[in-house]
């Protein structure tokens, strides 16, 4: 059964940083406090020419705690893709591509939030 302490990390599995602390420069992990985005990526291919504000590690990979928020999970089945289903569910993992395409960034909450609330 997937749960949120199943997936709380002490340090992040891309910089090393501890919880509270910022990202490493180059973390890829690391997300753009402007535009919720992955933090390298945003650098590279920043169109509006902000400038990046880098993140802290939260214990969680980024979005997961949305998704046990807003019930977000889903299981892989061959020839279908994800499925969504409960955390319950042997095979649940937290529906990241669905929180990038129906939530928004906000960034003075620092999370997604759904579109239009």
């Amino acid at each position: 059964m997937l749960t949120l302490e199943s997936e709380y990390r002490e340090t992040c599995p891309g910089c090393g940083t501890f919880i509270n602390e910022y990202h490493s420069e180059f973390c890829d992990t690391a997300r753009c406090g402007i535009t919720g985005d992955q933090k390298f990526s945003c650098d590279t291919f920043n169109e509006d020419n902000h400038e990046c504000e880098n993140t802290k590690w939260s214990g969680y990979w980024p979005g997961v705690k949305e998704c046990f928020e807003y019930g977000l999970f889903s299981y892989f089945v061959p020839n279908l893709g994800f499925v969504p289903c409960d955390p319950e569910h042997p095979n649940a993992v937290c529906d990241l591509n669905t929180l990038l395409v129906r939530y928004a960034w906000d960034s003075n909450l620092q999370k997604r939030v759904p579109k239009n609330g």
